[in-house]
């Protein structure tokens, strides 16, 4: 009877832990295709501004608008800091 109930506490422990890393992976799946679908936004603007179809202060100028108005969720948002570790987007 005892090594039932441990075996039923290891099993619930190991479910658990199981959950648990499943739904990590998931979060962080979710958040790589959210974080790509900024870099693409960001870098097709820069593009545009290496190809002179717009400047390039008009090119970040647009890829901060954009980044500002993106939310995902509902209501959460992304951040963006330049290589100085300044906040550009909030």
């Amino acid at each position: 009877m005892i090594a039932g109930i441990l075996a039923l506490i290891a099993l619930s422990i190991y479910g658990s832990v199981t959950i648990s890393t499943v739904l990590t992976e998931r979060k962080q799946a979710e958040l790589k295709s959210l974080t790509e679908v900024a870099i693409s936004t960001v870098a097709d603007l820069e593009a545009r501004a290496r190809k002179g179809e717009i400047s390039t202060e008009e090119a970040k100028k647009r890829a901060l608008d954009a980044l500002r108005s993106m939310r995902y969720n509902g209501s959460d948002y992304y951040i963006a800091f330049d290589y100085k570790h300044v906040i550009l987007v909030l």
